[in-house]
């Protein structure tokens, strides 16, 4: 079986991290792979995988009108054929594109091969899920939310080609590590209680949330020091940057708090953290809560969406309801000032994530759907249904 990997993005976030992981753990069982995705960071570490890549022009499509969207269906449109030859030389069984933007792109040259959209989003537009469900052989879910929210969206006859392909981290890479090590490398001693987010800028991901629980945790605790780990990563969210610094300040936390920009590895600074905070109520899955599990730090997570879904309550860590500051503030000290059980979360935590969240496992998962959907090829599902015509989509 031969899969051909397509993602639009060029740099790594979560959800590029996780294609890495599932490449590297398919070609461990001596999977056939290669990928088309946009030269840069991901494409690197797919090649590092041994895995062939061919180039595609990277793709972001904007919701908003305006110039940034021309722009982006302009580069959608430039992408089309150099994927359509990248399809023509790998000659693969099954097309396999890493979030939405890939599968618009996908469906277009896919001609009759199957192809399985990984979804990785909660905010599903209509007019995307309407194409797309008359075009792939499976929509896979990386979460119950996720799943959940699909099959919702998706018209009732095409809801049976929904499927849960739960996400993973690779718990050989997040690891408990040296604390001191990892103290050292933020410059902060190694009896400075620290609370950290770990996340790229985003609106959704709420970053203003975090400072609002700083502000209550340091409010009782004047000695515990934040960390944000994360950055503007394809510099959308100028404004919303500019936003959070001012109220850093406004807060008064500036002195307390660490904004990093530089962390491309979250495994190099989970060790270093006493208590993982996680605030957003839209998070499709949580990829950071099971890094921060795997690597033994208890979290506080938004008991919403996926986080819901993956961190068991009062287990591994505390589940909150959303914007409830004072809830998230109240968990965070409890665990500071319980260092045995904040070590007893963490050690839970980590089985935890071994137990449900281990990578080899998505690769097992993955396999078995792409044989599902090879047995199923004849006759080819998405031939027998009628596609819509282009101006049904809005």
């Amino acid at each position: 079986m031969r899969v051909l990997l397509v993602d639009t993005a060029e740099k790594i976030g979560g959800a590029q991290r996780s294609l890495i992981e599932l490449a590297a753990a398919l070609r461990a069982r001596g999977e056939d792979l290669c990928a088309a995705v946009p030269p840069g960071p991901l494409a690197e570490a797919l090649r590092a995988g041994g895995v062939a890549v061919a180039d595609l022009p990277p793709v972001r499509l904007q919701r908003r009108p305006g110039l940034p969207a021309l722009a982006g269906l302009l580069r959608f449109a430039r992408a089309i054929l150099p994927l359509a030859r990248a399809i023509r030389r790998a000659q693969p069984d099954i097309l396999h594109a890493n979030g939405s933007t890939a599968a618009l792109l996908a469906a277009q040259v896919r001609g009759r091969r199957p192809l399985v959209w990984h979804v990785r989003d909660l905010a599903l537009p209509p007019a995307v899920v309407r194409r797309l469900a008359f075009r792939v052989a499976c929509a896979a879910a990386i979460s119950e939310s996720v799943e959940e929210r699909l099959v919702q969206s998706m018209p009732r006859f095409r809801q049976g080609c929904v499927r849960l392909l739960r996400n993973a981290v690779d718990a050989d890479h997040f690891v408990p590590g040296d604390r001191a090590a990892a103290r050292r490398r933020l410059g902060l001693a190694a009896d400075v209680p620290l609370v950290g987010m770990l996340a790229h800028v985003s609106p959704w991901k709420r970053h203003d949330h975090f400072l609002a629980i700083a502000e209550r945790v340091r409010s009782q605790r004047p000695q515990v020091r934040f960390l944000i780990g994360g950055r503007d990563l394809f510099r959308e969210h100028a404004r919303l940057v500019r936003d959070l610094q001012e109220d850093i300040r406004r807060r008064g936390l500036q002195d307390a708090l660490d904004w990093r920009t530089d962390l491309d590895d979250s495994a190099e600074v989970l060790p270093a953290l006493d208590v993982l905070v996680h605030p957003t109520a839209e998070e499709p899955f949580g990829r950071v809560l099971c890094e921060a599990m795997a690597a033994g730090r208890p979290v506080v997570a938004a008991d919403a969406a996926g986080p819901s879904c993956i961190v068991p309550d009062g287990v591994a860590g505390f589940l909150v309801p959303p914007g409830r500051f004072d809830q998230f503030a109240q968990k965070v000290l409890a665990l500071l000032a319980d260092p045995a059980l904040a070590n007893r979360m963490g050690a839970a935590g980590r089985q935890h994530v071994l137990a449900n969240f281990a990578v080899a496992r998505l690769a097992d998962d993955a396999l078995a759907l792409y044989r599902d959907v090879l047995d199923r090829r004849a006759p080819d599902a998405n031939d027998a249904v009628r596609l819509p015509a282009d101006d049904d989509d809005e």
